[in-house]
This record gives structure tokens, C-alpha cells and sequence, in this order.
């Protein structure tokens, strides 16, 4: 499972592209949580990062981020053959792997997974830089304008005031540094990726 998520959310950046802009195409927005662009932004971003993951199977698609929620669906149109491969043995396999196994008459079905631990916060990390350089590059003032408050909001919150990365892509989008090249880990002794921890242990 590891590698086959690495693989389309951390390895491949243009695909990561690709999935982050069907995410907003449009993003599912809701009148009562949604009074401006900027709470799109933050919800975005803080689901992204501090909500767990859950694997979530279903006839066309999976979802992960955000407790497997459906605004974050990935189509297996966009999977390469050995990914599918993968998700087919996984389908073969689903007592093993699933601790929510609904099948239905129309051949439609919903897997689920207990929280996954495998997806790494650089990964996340990764998607919200992508997110951020992809609005930065539109040229809308009003919009990078709507980046900039969700993310000083987040840095104001209870989670955000601790988040170097955070604090980093605020720099970035302020113009104080470059978005593209804020680093997803390493921005303190203490932030390391997990796989340096890993490899001591």
C-alpha cells in the first residue's frame, strides 16, 4: 500500500498536478462553511493536512486524504496498469485488507480501511506546496490574495502555531521565498521525512 500511494502522491509531481486540480474542478463547496474563496483554501489545505487517512475503494475511484472523503477521489482512469494490477489483487484480497466490505446488486461496492499510518506528512506536505504554486501561478490578485488569509488562519489556529511548514509556506506565498522550493521537511533538527527516523531505528 506504501508504495503504490507514494507512487501517485509523492513520486509522480505532474500527476500529483493532475489530481489536485480534478480536486478543485470545481471543489464541492457548501454555502455554510463557504462564505469566501479563503474558506475553500483552508479547509483544503488543514484537511489535507491534519486529518487522518482512510483507503476507500469503490467501482471507479479510491479516495485517502481527509478520512477517505469523496471531494478527494482519485479515478482509476488516471492509474497506471501495475497500479491497477495492485488495487485488483487488493479487491481479491479485501477480507484481509478492509474492515468495511459493502457489496451491492449493481455491482457498485465500498471498502474501507482502518486508519492508515503510511502516508507520510512529507506527502502531504508535497500536495499543499502543489496546491499553493498552482493558485500562485494564476494571475488573479484577488485569489493569491484568498491564499494568503486562508493560510494566516491556519497559522493562528491550535495545529498551525506549531507547523513549521505552515509558517514556511507562508513565506513562500508572501514573496519572502519561493513557493515552489519551500521545503517539505528538514526546516528544523527535529523536522525530519520519516524515513530518516525509520532508517536509525
Amino acid at each position: 500500500m506504501e508504495n503504490f500511494l507514494y507512487g501517485i502522491f509523492s513520486g509522480d509531481i505532474g500527476r500529483r498536478r493532475q489530481i489536485i486540480r480534478l480536486w478543485h474542478s470545481p471543489y464541492p463547496v457548501n454555502k455554510k462553511r463557504h462564505q469566501r474563496l479563503a474558506d475553500v483554501f483552508e479547509e483544503f489545505i488543514t484537511s489535507i493536512l491534519y486529518e487522518p487517512c482512510i483507503f476507500k475503494m469503490r467501482v471507479n475511484h479510491f479516495c485517502c486524504f481527509a478520512r477517505g472523503a469523496e471531494a478527494f477521489q482519485v479515478p482509476y482512469t488516471m492509474l497506471e496498469k501495475v497500479e491497477r494490477d495492485f488495487l485488483v489483487q487488493l479487491f481479491a484480497e479485501r477480507q484481509q485488507h478492509f474492515v468495511v466490505i459493502k457489496q451491492f446488486a449493481n455491482q457498485e461496492f465500498n471498502f474501507e480501511t482502518k486508519e492508515l499510518t503510511v502516508v507520510k506528512q512529507t506527502w502531504k506536505r508535497e500536495i499543499v506546496r502543489e496546491f499553493a504554486w498552482l493558485v500562485m501561478a494564476k494571475p488573479s490578485a484577488l485569489i493569491i490574495s484568498e491564499l494568503i488569509v486562508a493560510v494566516q488562519r491556519i497559522l493562528l489556529s491550535a495545529r498551525g502555531k506549531a507547523d513549521l511548514f505552515v509558517s514556511a509556506l507562508h513565506f513562500g506565498i508572501q514573496g519572502v521565498t519561493f513557493v515552489k522550493e519551500v521545503p517539505c521537511w528538514d526546516l528544523d533538527w527535529f523536522d525530519e521525512h520519516e524515513e530518516a527516523k525509520v532508517g536509525r531505528k
